[in-house]
């Protein structure tokens, strides 16, 4: 039984070590990031979009994925460390010398370009709310007409700003948005965005033309637009942004580039007050 035992382990030791013998690595080398200063710590988020660097001048350096610098953050003096807490807005803050723990709330301010996308509100009105939806989305038909209800709250003050963010899990997301696109060129957007979500629970291919035939549009021009890759470079174009921008999700709120967590009108209020305490800042 010994030597049985004995040769089993050796059988083993020897496949284990072809196994190993069979498995190569391979790896490329990607370009350095080049950094204001030394590193002496770095974290990076949970989806790999920014990067952060405590340096030795003191601050922490936040980088985006493709390497341009975003901002730096006083560390203060005597800090030897530092943790990014989940949520990826908040750091924790070590100084072993003086035994504290310190947070930092981080407010990312996102630049997005809003010249093509479709728009209510005045052009000029100083605070820009972004929403990144879905047509398909549940979350996002109910919160429409709170969105519309803005510019009566603040009807010289709010701009309304669509960008579309199909999600693979449904089927016909992105179809929705193209011809939400078409409808935009004959100036009817906003009416063919109600009606995607009164009914973005039934929607189907048949149900495009249906709609664009009840607000009478031009079909011939509406089924050519629908075909233009002009439309869908647009979404995918915002999709990108929203990619950058951290959106995972829909619908995602920014007001002014300030990511919103709180979509309730109470959020909203305190988020535009804000927006408008800060001077307004207006957006591309």
């Amino acid at each position: 039984m010994k030597m049985l035992a004995t040769m089993a382990g050796g059988l083993l030791a020897l496949q284990l070590g072809s196994a190993q013998a069979a498995g190569t690595l391979d790896w490329q080398e990607g370009p350095a990031l080049k950094l204001e200063e030394a590193p002496l710590a770095v974290r990076v988020d949970a989806e790999g979009q920014k990067i952060y660097v405590m340096g030795d001048g003191g601050n922490i350096l936040v980088y985006s994925q493709g390497g341009e610098l975003q901002g730096k953050i006083p560390a203060g003096s005597g800090t030897d460390g530092f943790e990014l807490l989940p949520g990826g807005d908040r750091l924790l803050l070590k100084n072993s010398r003086a035994k504290t723990l310190k947070v930092v709330e981080l407010s990312f301010v996102q630049e997005f370009d809003l010249s093509a996308s479709p728009t209510l509100g005045p052009a000029d009105a100083p605070v820009s709310v972004v929403v990144f939806d879905d047509f398909q989305c549940p979350y996002c038909a109910r919160l429409a007409p709170q969105l519309k209800q803005l510019l009566t709250s603040y009807p010289e003050k709010v701009k309304v700003v669509f960008k579309n963010f199909p999600l693979r899990s449904h089927p016909f997301a992105r179809s929705a948005a193209i011809a939400a696109l078409a409808a935009h060129r004959q100036g009817r957007f906003w009416d063919y965005h109600d009606l995607l979500f009164a009914n973005y629970n039934q929607l189907d291919d048949g149900k495009f033309q249906q709609f664009a035939q009840q607000l009478q549009l031009d079909l011939e021009r509406f089924e050519q637009d629908r075909q233009d890759p002009e439309l869908w470079a647009l979404i995918t174009r915002d999709t990108g942004e929203g990619v950058e921008g951290g959106v995972r999700g829909t619908p995602t709120v920014f007001v002014n580039g300030r990511l919103l967590k709180n979509k309730s009108p109470e959020g909203f209020a305190e988020a535009i007050e804000g927006a408008l305490g800060r001077g307004g800042r207006k957006m591309k």
